[in-house]
């Protein structure tokens, strides 16, 4: 979310609430969310960082768009960098220089391919001039050119983040008063719908039952080792509590017409950071890598979490259902072994449970009242993916499912959020 737009509501908020884990059957939040220590301003070479995102290169290697007021500058530009990983410094480049202007751009997001690069403009800005555009180039490096505004999408901020789903590109952005929406767009310069989003659709639905609630923003979607998008955070402003991490285990709530509506398919606040303004999150693997200000940017906030995505299929017909088990980055290196499993069943124990509370050192709620548990494995390069094969003939309905993980080396219990499993 635009900074001014951020502030303005920062400086608002009354005293500093605690931070807190709000729902239980959200992800499991791992250990205490700190600063990221390689994304501080003095490493972009700024004096604030507002936005960071990521695709991965290979080899634990990423490249990044980030959002940064450099230093001596008033206004927000977007820069690109590389990043070896954690314990590394970004190592910033010139690709994106020629698509700011004098005045704020912000929340720049590349595709998978790195071709092609969205951001918001400021009015000034000679491509944008207040919306949202994308540029394209040749190779995986070098500047962008081409840039438009992309049409199909609102004029205005509207964090613009580039997904993939089913192997295409796509688009999502924040739609003040409608939640998150998700569309295709052809990022082919050559093609007479470059820069066109279509068959718009519905990724995140407004948090109405959340007290307070105001609107979304900040997309930014999980993806797994195949890099599709398999689920999505984004923030969540109430009035109360200020703008927090939220994750919901699918990028396409249109997907799943019964769960999203009457069961609980929904976004959960992972954590809430007092009246903090935390927003426009970078995501590899189980950690969510969110800008975080108070009255200026600081320095962003890690927040490792312990994820499983949801999946639907055609009832009627078989099929296999492919869930997306996600911990911390990292997590699982280092010699520990995860064991993981999967509890499918169709209702919510009425008093989650709190693997402390009976004797094991744990991150998460037991919810799902288990029907079936399927023994899956271990992790790997912290990600477990579950393939669940679905034979014809099964008629419309809805499991629940949760992620368990037990690291065998220390003991350690992890339980994700509840996610769905839907035949419609």
């Amino acid at each position: 979310m635009h900074k001014a737009l951020s502030l303005l509501i920062a400086g608002a908020f009354g005293a500093t609430l605690p931070a807190q884990i709000t729902d239980p059957c959200g992800p499991a939040v791992v250990g205490a969310p700190a600063a990221f220590t390689d994304f501080t301003a003095a490493n972009f070479g700024a004096t604030e960082v507002g936005q960071v995102n990521l695709v991965a290169t290979g080899g634990g290697n990423f490249a990044g768009t980030a959002t940064i007021k450099k230093t001596g500058a008033t206004d927000w530009d977007i820069i690109t960098f590389t990043w070896a990983g954690p314990g590394n410094a970004p190592v910033t480049n010139t690709d994106a220089d020629a698509l700011n202007g004098t005045t704020d751009e912000f929340q720049g997001s590349l595709n998978l391919t790195r071709t092609a690069i969205v951001m918001d403009t400021g009015s000034t800005n000679p491509w944008g001039a207040g919306a949202a555009i994308i540029a394209t180039r040749a190779g995986t490096s070098g500047p962008f050119s081409n840039a438009i505004p992309m049409a199909g999408v609102p004029t205005g901020y509207i964090d613009p983040h580039l997904g993939t789903i089913g192997g295409r590109d796509v688009i999502f952005w924040a739609d003040v008063g409608t939640g998150i929406k998700v569309g295709d767009i052809d990022t082919n310069p050559s093609s007479g719908s470059y820069g066109v989003v279509t068959n718009v659709r519905d990724a995140v639905l407004p948090r109405t039952q959340q007290s307070g609630f105001n609107f979304l923003h900040s997309p930014s979607t999980q993806r797994d080792s195949t890099n599709e998008s398999v689920a999505i955070y984004c923030s969540s402003y109430a009035a109360s509590t200020g703008s927090d991490s939220v994750y919901q285990s699918t990028p396409d709530v249109t997907l799943f017409p019964s769960a999203s509506l009457t069961f609980r398919l929904q976004s959960y606040v992972v954590y809430d950071d007092g009246t903090n303004w935390d927003a426009n999150p970078a995501v590899i693997r189980g950690s969510a890598i969110y800008a975080k200000a108070t009255s200026v940017y600081t320095d962003p906030l890690r927040i490792n979490t312990v994820t499983l995505s949801s999946a639907s299929l055609p009832a009627f017909t078989a099929g296999t259902a492919r869930h997306v088990m996600m911990f911390p980055y990292q997590s699982t290196s280092g010699g520990n072994t995860v064991l993981t499993a999967l509890n499918l069943g169709i209702s919510v124990l009425p008093n989650p449970i709190d693997p402390n509370s009976i004797g094991f050192v744990g991150f998460g709620f037991l919810c799902v009242a288990p029907v079936v548990g399927l023994t899956t494995g271990p992790a790997t390069n912290d990600e477990l993916v579950v393939n669940i094969p679905v034979p014809a003939g099964i008629q419309q309905g809805v499991l629940l499912a949760q992620g368990i993980g037990v690291n065998i080396t220390n003991g350690q219990v992890f339980l994700s959020n509840v996610a769905v499993l839907e035949l419609r």
